[in-house]
């Protein structure tokens, strides 16, 4: 009986990873950084300069003035950003310097992470040039490390739902998909700060880490005000993950959501506590009040229910043009 154990034991343990995966993980790694490394190279000269400058100038606005006190200082009072343009008509780069058209407006942790940007920038060109190869390369680290984790929790989330070869399969994909090495490396986007904590999310509710759960949501929150739109997901995996555990009947939806609720705003309050200390909840207001009542276009072109509902208007407003009415 004891032979028989052990025998299916040995079957339920994990097969180790062959050396050929390791040298396909290896490639498939090798291939997407040097993607984006070229991408940035690309940068300078063809892609969107202003929010990159933005950037730069969070973080060296939380450098001359202190990481805390990001959000009180006056506009005026922000650094101007050095840097460089492509001007189309002279086909050549011209000098170019941008002031932030607005105070700080990512979260403490977001914030941060362009302080720390800064910084590294700094050590490697003191000059602080912006829209420079170096400038577009050290500014893609921060979004490339988020994209890394979101790889990583893909793998990890396929891995349970389809087994070693699937989450692989998934990883590959979506660290070698087109669009999100852009976003980071080309567009000098920060989305994927927004996009690894939701794939963490999945995994932690599939799992049944419910605090844990909540942790991730307030991280994400603190890296980027969409942050917020991880709630509705908590919401529905609460409600529809199974109940059933072992012969023991698993918590009510509302214990559920009370534990997400309690940890996210415990882990906020704590993380955000020096920007709170320092100058109370101008965090806030800069981040998420000044955020989503400024920009009315928040969602626009995005693909949510708000953009379906625009391509269908557009295509009666196509109609109603082409045929004259």
């Amino acid at each position: 009986m004891n032979e028989k154990m052990n025998t299916n034991e040995k079957r339920l343990e994990p097969a180790k990873p062959r050396a050929w995966v390791w040298l396909v993980v290896a490639c498939v790694l090798t291939a997407g950084l040097g993607g984006r490394v070229w991408l940035s190279s690309l940068a300078p000269q063809h892609a969107y300069v202003y929010d990159h400058f933005d950037n730069i100038g969070m973080g060296l606005a939380a450098e001359r003035h202190g990481l805390v006190n990001v959000y009180s200082i006056p506009l005026a009072e922000h650094p101007e950003v050095p840097g460089q343009r492509y001007a189309q008509d002279k086909g050549e780069f011209v000098s170019y310097t941008r002031r932030p058209m607005r105070i700080s407006n990512y979260p403490p942790l977001g914030v941060a992470l362009f302080w720390l940007q800064s910084k590294l920038l700094y050590a490697i060109d003191p000059g602080m040039q912006a829209n420079t190869f170096a400038a577009r390369l050290i500014s893609s680290i921060g979004p490339v490390i988020g994209e890394l984790v979101l790889v990583l929790a893909i793998f990890l989330l396929g891995r349970e739902l389809m087994g070693q070869a699937g989450g692989l399969v998934a990883a590959s994909v979506c660290w070698l998909f087109p669009p999100l090495a852009m976003d980071s490396s080309f567009w000098g986007q920060t989305d994927s700060w927004a996009m690894a904590p939701v794939a963490i999310l999945l995994l932690l509710l599939l799992k049944r880490r419910w605090v844990a759960a909540g942790v991730c949501i307030a991280v994400a929150m603190l890296l980027k005000p969409q942050g917020l739109f991880l709630a509705p997901i908590a919401l529905i995996g609460a409600a529809i993950i199974p109940r059933v555990e072992e012969n023991k009947l698993g918590e009510r939806t509302i214990i559920r959501l009370a534990k997400i609720a309690g940890s996210a705003v415990i882990a906020v309050a704590i993380i955000s506590a020096p920007w709170t200390i320092a100058n109370g909840l101008d965090w806030y207001e800069q981040s998420y009040v000044a955020n989503f009542s400024m920009y009315g276009d928040t969602t626009l072109s995005a693909f949510n229910v708000w953009y379906l509902d625009a391509l269908v208007n557009d295509g009666q407003l196509k109609f109603v043009l082409d045929s004259g009415a």
